[in-house]
């Protein structure tokens, strides 16, 4: 194993050839990169928590564990890590399947250096705007944080104050009950209801932990009808309180999409919190005076090798003059101290990051659509 002894390196590169590996990394080194050497993948899955590491250069073709099957490790333990495959086989099939598996580059032997230096760097630009996602999807957890914590306090006063008022009613029956006069029907009523709306919180509380036990998973793809039902069931509530109505079309059989559910779950979060926000606005603003039904649709489809995702409300809809600033930092429609104004720019530069879409347009009768469209996780063919 050899590496610069002077700088952290940045490149880790598996060959077995050891006179073509260590010659290779030494002269990268003279170059900028700082590059580490081992002889074979298993050696390589030992290295990858290295500080800096940003590139693995690997060889397809090595004895024991192939280059193949460590891309597929090295995925599944650092799947943030770029890999550039070399081999000395010029086997499309090959290529093909290492890029299936999230390789960024293939090159063949003998490779021009000057060509391999651009790919590492190409790697390197790849590897800092992950960085820049993942910032992008800590700002959007720290924004889905604060609207959690709101719907949660919102959601949870109404049953409490029940609670509270349940007990009370309790207490006085019981004091009935000890002067022989007790209304047993209007204890079991009561109890009923104090027990309801415990449970109702219950399971608000529930919702939140496996909303955040479950963001913790960290896997490579998301099954977006799974994730669509899940923020469904979190949106089920508030859209009750409203009297308003939820649906959700999104068949089972969609592909799914190359990303953790990590970074599309603040994303829907804050899409669903500006829709129940638009549907209860259009409520208060027609004051009982009827008009068309409060509705939530959630809709799913593949269309070419993309997935799209719509949230969709019937409520106060966007103005023409502002739809072309709301991905602007800042720009916020609401009354101050109600929004800082960053959670479509935070949901524009994760999804941008996930090389997709994401675009609002007004929906015909009235309300706004949103539309996310996010490339399909290629799957592996043998």
């Amino acid at each position: 194993m050899s590496a610069s002894p002077s700088r952290q390196p940045v490149l880790l590169l598996v060959d077995d050839e050891k006179e073509f590996g260590a010659a290779l990394s030494f002269r990268l080194g003279t170059r900028g990169l700082p590059c580490l050497y081992v002889e074979s993948g298993e050696e390589a899955l030992t290295m990858l928590e290295t500080p800096g590491l940003e590139v693995v250069l690997l060889d397809v073709n090595m004895p024991g564990l192939g280059g193949i099957e460590t891309l597929i490790a090295i995925k599944q333990k650092r799947p943030e890590l770029e890999v550039v495959l070399l081999t000395g086989e010029a086997n499309l099939e090959t290529a093909a399947r290492g890029m299936r598996r999230g390789a960024g580059d293939y090159l063949l032997k003998p490779v021009n250096f000057e060509k391999l230096i651009l790919s590492l760097e190409r790697a390197r630009q790849r590897a800092a705007s992950h960085t820049e996602r993942l910032r992008a999807v800590q700002a959007g957890h720290l924004l889905a944080l604060g609207t959690l914590a709101a719907g949660l306090a919102h959601e949870m006063n109404n049953p409490l104050h029940i609670i509270t008022q349940g007990a009370e009613w309790l207490e006085e029956l019981a004091e009935e009950c000890q002067q022989g006069t007790c209304d047993t029907t209007a204890l079991q009523k009561t109890a009923g209801q104090v027990k309801h709306n415990a449970m109702r919180c219950g399971n608000l509380v529930a919702q939140l932990l496996h909303l955040a036990t479950h963001s913790k998973h960290r896997q490579g793809q998301t099954h977006v009808p799974q994730l669509l039902h899940k923020m469904a069931t979190l949106w089920q509530e508030p859209l009750n309180s409203l009297g308003a109505q939820l649906v959700v079309d999104c068949p089972e059989t969609l592909p799914p999409v190359p990303c953790t559910t990590v970074e599309l779950e603040p994303v829907l979060i804050h899409l669903g919190k500006n829709a129940l926000d638009a549907l209860e606005n259009r409520k208060e603003q027609e004051a009982g005076q009827g008009g068309a039904p409060l509705v939530l649709r959630l809709y799913a489809r593949q269309h070419g090798g993309m997935v799209q995702i719509e949230v969709a409300d019937t409520g106060e809809g966007i103005p023409p003059s502002v739809l072309p600033h709301i991905y602007d930092p800042f720009f916020s429609t609401r009354p101050v101290g109600k929004g800082a104004g960053l959670g479509l720019t935070m949901c524009h530069s994760i999804i941008s990051a996930l090389r997709g879409k994401i675009s609002h347009s007004q929906q015909e009768g009235g309300g706004t659509v949103c539309l996310l469209e996010l490339p399909v996780e290629l799957q592996e063919t043998k």
